[in-house]
């Protein structure tokens, strides 16, 4: 791979790391591009280069988290011996991951379940009318 395109890549990690974590722990209004940039070090130039706003982020991190969340529960069910005994492992694991997250308690539940981006398809996303 390109060198450039490898630091690219770094760079967009990043940016999405330090996103998970201040969106996590401030919620999506709370988190300001200001925070990300000063989070992570990074100028805004690269950040625009890789995200064209917040919204953008925000999907990238949602997309981030639903891939590890999937490959959890995948790697939870991959021994279980039927169907039925695969969807138990699942909902213990989903149990488990949300207790972990400090469950309905408003100081350990990420504050990012009661606000977030505008309602809609992600951007760049196709839709029924093309892509936005």
């Amino acid at each position: 791979m390109n060198r450039n395109v490898e630091r690219g890549a770094a760079t967009r990690a990043h940016l999405v790391d330090v996103a998970t974590r201040l969106f996590t722990e401030r919620g999506y209004d709370g988190t300001s591009i200001e925070a990300v940039l000063a989070g992570s070090g990074v100028s805004r130039g690269s950040l625009y280069h890789h995200f064209p706003g917040k919204d953008a982020l925000f999907w990238a991190v949602l997309e981030g988290v639903s891939a590890r969340v999937g490959q959890q529960l995948v790697d939870a069910e991959r021994d279980a011996p039927d169907p039925v005994a695969a969807l138990r492992v699942w909902c213990l694991e989903w149990i488990r991951s949300w207790a972990g997250s400090g469950g309905e308690s408003s100081t350990n539940r990420p504050t990012w379940a009661g606000s977030g981006p505008p309602s809609g398809t992600p951007p760049g996303r196709a839709t029924s009318s093309g892509v936005t």
